[in-house]
């Protein structure tokens, strides 16, 4: 895991910045096992192996330093894995264990590893220098700490990526916007063997390529949305092409089915086509933009990697079988910031677009993304212009005094200032699900709402904008949500507010001053002045600071009393960021420009922990469960989403080598057949349908027989099962006849201890008054046998 060491540290504790999850599952391509059980997914410095039934991540394959560029088969054990790092180095991995087995060291950081089914001995990797981009071919040869002789076979000034660079059986080929290079032979690759097919300068440019898995042919997605199918590699005056259109923009992704019998091609439509010599298939609303594809070794499986940080899995019937979410906060901004939700005990962000993610960053997982907009994704028409999206801009959550789980999200489409919503959700206990109760259509006359804030207890709710006005709304039992109340002070534009703790006073920040008010009665109670500047941020203190509001402007950090209305402390901070608030201890902490994380307590102008972590951080959260070695963490960790999407906390340095690698499971999750069932060995329980009060008549001695020899062979079950049964019926029923009643061959319901196993003689239903012992109990087998001639 990437680790960056503090400046300054706690009780002579040195701090890590530890990352814990995050980061793109689609930037690289993913590799399906030959089995097609599980797909590999690079993502940042790990590789997560996916279950391609249920979608579950498995395992993390953890070892590299840096981002995993690529993931390969190796060559000659289908069970092990090769990856390639921008920490210079490629790693073998068996992925059922997790283990890295060994390592080969490089000089550059390498983007990409691809090895040879034909050729055990020899692969190639994508390396990146100052000036350009190369292929490079080596010898494949683990045991030894790094590799001698690295031979570059292509250069160029365009980057190399999985996209353009493709390998077949008997050749590679290399793609470059106006031309295309074919390599035969990649083990023995010299010069002499390369063939270049160049196009012309006013055609559209080359965006990816795929070859053919047996034959000398290849396919290129253009510019302009438009497939070439190349025919004739080797020959540069006798190829030829055939061009099939369909994309509108351009083709960003293709890959040829193992067998070679169709290609499948995704674009910024969101769609996936396939393409046969019988015509198109397509299989449309994925959701966003494809970036990448792969198919299985089966021809069973496709996975479509998607711009939103999802894989979807789909069978070669062109069916959805699963969708795998990566960290699907996606984009450069979050809006909504970082928030805690109490029902989930995990953090909430913006998702997918119009989504609410609901996201445990402790162990790296998802809950689910909430369609809060509740629009289906359209392509732009222009890759220039950008359709405008409506975006949630905040959220906020409560749990009222009767225990009734509260959200309210604020939704904006802020670059044509249209389409303003606040929309109330309840979680319903018996749906297990946020149902949407109210929605108020431009609340603050579509000008951007800067706050969101819940009532501690109460289902009371205030919004700030920069229209200037602070509305209170709150839940009546007639008329559901309706707005109460509307503050202002002097036109100033309201930034920002607080509840107290106890939710006796409600603080609004308005231009350069703070109005404190009694949010139930409406009474305004007093008015702090914090500076010349304007106020960016306000929060209460907790517990034993609850009488304390921190007020943030742009260059300074100010702890006010409200109870005396004097300032407590100020500091002067070198351009403040955001502040956050932790809701289970007295602590807050605020980051500034400089990239710097300072936790303090309301009270004390020292800070507790200051340490740059080296990394733009976009939201940050309190979440409860601590780090009982570190003192400000004891009651709650701070996580933090940085620029790349990849979110990350303080630890320790012991905490921070800790990997937590784990077996694959073995795999009982395949989906159910009829045949799979029948041919099961573990049977699934049966329920008991017998109709209670119904006596059911047991088959006497010579039935049970007369069953088995009369029964056809072809229906007859086989003998293991009918075994115990029949020697059952053989067997006398261990009681004195003359002590039974009539209906002897009645069956007997019998109620036990669930740990106690009954087993009941079968009734033969045969009556002696007189047993003798020197009668054959068997004669009627005789009988029987005489009776089938």
């Amino acid at each position: 895991m990437k680790k960056k060491k503090q400046c300054d540290v706690e009780s002579d504790v040195s701090l890590y910045v530890t990352e814990t999850g995050g980061s793109s599952i689609v930037r690289f391509k993913s590799l399906f096992t030959i089995d097609s059980k599980y797909l590999l997914c690079p993502c940042g410095n790990v590789v997560k192996v996916y279950s391609t039934n249920t979608g579950e991540c498995c395992q993390k394959l953890v070892g590299h330093t840096d981002t995993v560029t690529m993931v390969a088969h190796h060559p000659s054990n289908k069970l092990q894995a090769i990856t390639s790092s921008t920490d210079a180095t490629i790693k073998l991995w068996d992925y059922e264990d997790g283990v890295a087995l060994s390592s080969l060291g490089f000089n550059t950081p390498l983007y990409g590893v691809y090895t040879l089914p034909q050729s055990p001995t020899t692969a190639f990797v994508v390396q990146r220098t100052d000036k350009q981009n190369e292929l490079c071919r080596f010898k494949l040869e683990f045991g030894k700490p790094k590799v001698d002789d690295v031979e570059v076979v292509a250069n160029t000034m365009d980057k190399l990526t999985d996209k353009t660079i493709a390998f077949s059986k008997g050749y590679f080929v290399v793609a470059q916007p106006k031309s295309f290079l074919v390599f035969c032979k990649p083990d023995k690759v010299k010069w002499k063997n390369r063939v270049r097919h160049d196009l012309n300068p006013k055609e559209p440019a080359i965006r990816c390529i795929a070859c053919h898995p047996k034959l000398e042919q290849c396919v290129t997605g253009h510019e302009n949305g438009e497939l070439r199918f190349w025919y004739n590699l080797s020959d540069s005056e006798n190829a030829t092409f055939n061009v099939q259109h369909w994309h509108s923009l351009p083709a960003l992704s293709l890959s040829y089915t193992s067998s070679g019998s169709s290609v499948i091609s995704g674009g910024h439509e969101g769609v996936m086509v396939q393409w046969t010599s019988d015509g198109k298939q397509f299989l449309p609303r994925l959701g966003s933009a494809i970036q990448q594809l792969t198919t299985s070794n089966d021809n069973q499986l496709y996975a479509t990697s998607h711009n939103d940080n999802s894989i979807c899995i789909i069978t070669s019937y062109m069916t959805v079988r699963t969708t795998i979410e990566g960290f699907t906060a996606t984009g450069q901004s979050l809006p909504c910031g970082l928030n805690y939700d109490p029902k989930t005990q995990s953090c909430v962000t913006n998702g997918k677009a119009g989504h609410l993610l609901f996201y445990y960053p402790d162990n790296d997982e998802q809950l689910y993304n909430l369609d809060i907009v509740s629009r289906n994704y359209i392509s732009p028409v222009d890759l220039e212009k950008s359709l405008p999206h409506t975006k949630i801009t905040k959220v906020g959550f409560v749990v009222t005094a009767n225990n009734e789980h509260l959200m309210a999200t604020a939704e904006y489409d802020k670059e044509n200032m249209t389409d303003q919503k606040l929309k109330m959700w309840k979680f319903d206990e018996s749906y297990k699900e946020w149902c949407l109760i109210t929605v108020i259509s431009s609340p603050h006359d579509n000008r951007n709402i800067t706050s969101l804030t819940f009532h501690p207890t109460n289902a009371l709710c205030v919004t700030t904008a920069e229209d200037g006005y602070a509305k209170t709304w709150i839940l009546d039992d007639n008329e559901g949500w309706c707005c109460e109340s509307t503050t202002s002070y002097r036109s100033y534009a309201s930034s920002d507010s607080s509840f107290s703790q106890d939710g006796s006073v409600l603080a609004l920040a308005f231009g350069h001053t703070v109005s404190l008010i009694d949010p139930l009665l409406l009474d305004d109670l007093s008015l702090l002045v914090s500076a010349t500047t304007n106020i960016k941020q306000i929060e209460f203190g907790q517990d034993s600071n609850c009488h304390l509001l921190v007020v943030a402007t742009e260059n300074s950090l100010q702890s006010w009393s409200v109870i005396t209305s004097s300032m407590i402390w100020l500091i002067d901070t070198s351009g403040f960021d955001f502040l956050v608030k932790d809701p289970f201890s007295d602590n807050m902490a605020f980051i500034d420009t400089r990239h710097t994380v300072h936790v303090f307590q309301p009270s004390e102008e020292k800070p507790l922990f200051t340490q740059n972590v080296k990394m733009e951080v976009l939201a940050a959260c309190f979440v409860q469960g601590g780090n009982d070695e570190i003192t400000w963490c004891a009651k709650s960790q701070l996580y933090m989403i940085s620029n790349q999407m990849t979110v990350h906390k303080f630890a320790t340095k012991e905490q921070s080598k800790v990997v937590s690698n784990r077996a694959l499971p073995v795999a009982t999750d395949t989906l159910k057949t009829p045949i799979a069932s029948l041919l099961s060995t573990n049977k699934e329980a049966v329920d008991d349908i017998t109709m209670p009060g119904v006596p059911i008549r047991n088959r006497t001695l010579q039935e049970a027989v007369q069953v088995v020899l009369e029964t056809k062979s072809h229906v007859l079950p086989p003998i293991p099962k009918i075994c115990q049964q029949f020697v059952a019926a053989l067997l006398l029923d261990g009681t004195n006849i003359n002590e039974e009643s009539e209906d002897t061959t009645a069956m007997e319901v019998c109620t036990t201890e669930p740990s106690t196993l009954n087993v009941k003689p079968v009734k033969t239903g045969l009556k002696r008054n007189d047993p003798d012992p020197d009668v054959d109990d068997f004669d009627w087998l005789t009988e029987s046998f005489a009776n089938l001639k």
